[in-house]
């Protein structure tokens, strides 16, 4: 139990530290206001099947932002290469289509 609360304490850091870019301003120049009807949704990759403990500790980090940041950021997980394999899902991750993933490193 330890064990996988320090893999959900190190998944919900890497994810804080994956928004510090995240500014998301308007056209105007001035910082967009998101909150629980306008959330920052961001899209989490894994090649970890649906049985495989990664899936749940995604699941629970994913619910972990969506409740510490009060619903103004939801990350929509899709495990099990639903996004593609490494190969596509890092291609994707340079056009910038998927902002997260945790996958294989080739």
């Amino acid at each position: 139990m330890k064990r996988r609360s320090v893999i959900a304490f190190v998944l919900v850091l890497s994810l804080i530290f994956a928004f510090t870019g995240c500014g998301g301003g308007g056209g105007d120049g001035g910082v967009a206001e998101y909150s629980a009807d306008n959330p920052i949704t961001l899209r989490l990759a894994s090649d970890a099947p649906k049985e495989h403990i990664a899936t749940g500790l995604n699941n629970d980090a994913c619910a972990m932002v969506e409740e510490r940041t009060e619903g103004r950021v939801k990350v929509q997980y899709f495990p099990a290469s639903q996004l593609g394999d490494y190969l596509t899902v890092y291609e994707e991750i340079v056009r910038g289509t998927i902002d997260l993933a945790q996958i294989t490193i080739p």
